[in-house]
């Protein structure tokens, strides 16, 4: 009985490392999308040179605001994406992996904004939102699976 459950101990870690790598994945490419849809509506100029700090501050102050909030929906939504990806694979209501899933992507947020430059206001309310989002994307997976299977349950 005693190896069955540290066998059961050992799955539920391998789920959530597996969790947290794949809800990141899917979160990596769910804000690349919604960034190459931002690109596409509103492209650069086609001698921008991406490693020029300062043609690229000019380029993005001179985005429509539009371009801007794709971006920053799309920051958010891909955090909300990696936590439910994160809380579908390991099925454990699992809030410490929704906060690791948020605090990577404001990781990976700071350095975008270290990296590319963007406007005061953008920078504040796009590291106000990564967290947040994992939190709501975590939750609403966990409640969406605590519901079916109490449905099943029952039913």
């Amino acid at each position: 009985m005693r190896k069955n459950q540290s066998l059961e101990g050992t799955n539920g870690m391998i789920r959530q490392y597996v969790g947290i790598f794949v809800g990141l994945l899917a979160g990596v490419l769910v804000i690349w999308a919604g960034v190459a849809v931002s690109f596409q509506m509103f492209p650069p100029p086609a001698d921008l040179e991406l490693t020029n700090r300062e043609a690229m501050l000019e380029y993005i102050n001179s985005l429509p605001f539009t371009a801007l909030l794709i971006t920053l929906f799309a920051h958010a939504f891909g955090a909300l994406v990696a936590a439910f990806v994160c809380e579908t694979i390991t099925r454990s209501n699992w809030v410490a992996g929704w906060l690791l899933i948020g605090v990577l992507c404001l990781g990976g947020g700071i350095a975008n904004l270290l990296m590319v430059p963007k406007p005061a206001w953008f920078a504040v309310v796009d590291l106000m939102l990564y967290v947040p989002a994992a939190c709501v994307g975590g939750k609403t997976a966990a409640h969406l699976f605590s519901s079916k299977s109490a449905a099943g349950v029952s039913g």
